[in-house]
């Protein structure tokens, strides 16, 4: 069986990180904290990378912005 490789959904949460310190727009940060908040535990538990991709885009078009965040993937 192959190990889970996280490297596109690290690269994304550092991105995530980085426009959430960067933000002056309190909506905006909080935006990108939901979409992302989930994926240490998704980690943790071993999910694989596309389902951890899916659910925080899932989450994204909640918020209306799914397209913003596929750009990060």
């Amino acid at each position: 069986m192959k190990a889970n490789n996280y490297d596109r959904v690290l690269k994304a949460m550092s991105l995530c990180l980085i426009e959430i310190r960067a933000s002056e727009n309190l909506k905006k940060a909080q935006i990108y904290a939901d979409v992302f908040h989930n994926v240490p535990g998704c980690i943790q538990s071993g999910r694989p990378e596309e389902e951890i991709i899916e659910r925080a885009l899932d989450i994204a078009e909640r918020h209306k912005a799914r397209q913003i965040f596929e750009k990060y993937f």
